[in-house]
């Protein structure tokens, strides 16, 4: 079995930024402050990140799942931050967000881990592995039992912040129109797989 880690990756760079660019609140730094109707305003700068997803917006679930993913983003960070998602290769390479959002060429991009094995065998186990943990059981590691410290840790090593925004569950590992029993049955066979499932192929 396997399954998918859908993960947003973040210019750590541009992540510090936001997080420093807040003022503290004195007379200085200020400019206004109102209230009205029980709400306070202050002025705050909005960004616009550049998203990159790796998955079409017309295939299901997860280009589908991408999309809710950054309206409901900008909903909850309207006043703040906007994501601006690009369609697979229109904003960089296909297989290049990675190295874009390392080098800050671009702020964000929705992909999957498994895409990154050549960087490092790591990224393979992060999007699961045959027989491995499911959808729960890899939520509860990544939660309760280290997985995100480990994932972090991992993501930092190219300066980049990874999160874990869906899990698609596990999928086949092939559609075939014989039966297959053993390895012999697969020679001369052309299987469509990644991540650390194709390495053992």
């Amino acid at each position: 079995m396997k399954y998918f880690v859908i993960g947003l990756f973040l210019g750590l760079v541009v992540g510090v930024v936001v997080a420093t660019s807040e003022p503290d609140l004195n007379d200085k730094q200020i400019n206004w402050l109102q209230v009205e109707n029980k709400k306070i305003k202050t002025p705050v700068q909005r960004f616009q990140w550049r998203t990159a997803s790796l998955f079409p917006s017309s295939t299901f679930p997860s280009g589908r799942s991408v999309q809710k993913l950054v309206k409901n983003i900008n909903f909850l960070t309207r006043t703040t931050l906007e994501l601006k998602l690009f369609e697979p290769g229109t904003l960089v390479p296909v297989f290049s967000s990675f190295n874009a959002v390392s080098t800050g060429r671009i702020e964000a991009a929705v992909t999957s881990p498994s895409f990154w094995g050549k960087k490092s065998r790591s990224f393979e186990l992060l999007d699961g592995f045959p027989f491995g943990p499911g959808a729960n059981e890899f939520l509860a590691w990544y939660k309760i039992g280290g997985g995100k410290k480990l994932s972090q840790s991992l993501y930092q090593r190219y300066n980049i912040l990874g999160l874990v925004c869906g899990i698609t569950g596990p999928t086949f590992g092939g559609w075939f129109r014989e039966p297959v029993n053993n390895i012999a049955d697969l020679r001369k066979r052309r299987v469509a797989a990644v991540g650390l499932g194709a390495t053992v192929l």
